[in-house]
């Protein structure tokens, strides 16, 4: 099974996918996906630098969330 970050990224490229086919609700279906597995691996991190860290190259994910 692989790491929710490994998942999440696979999330965030069928999103990508998705939206390139200009499919909106499929796109916005993997983002949210993706976000919620960064999320739930970001709150199992129990220092606040490591969350901080952690969440510093997923920003991409959440812009395309956020388009």
């Amino acid at each position: 099974m692989p790491s929710p970050w490994l998942e999440a990224q696979i999330d965030h490229l069928q999103g990508r996918i998705a939206e390139t086919r200009r499919r909106p609700g499929p796109a916005l279906r993997h983002y949210r996906q993706a976000v919620e597995r960064i999320e739930e691996a970001r709150g199992r991190i129990g220092i606040d630098e490591f969350r901080v860290s952690f969440a510093d190259d997923k920003a991409p994910i959440y812009a395309d969330l956020i388009e």
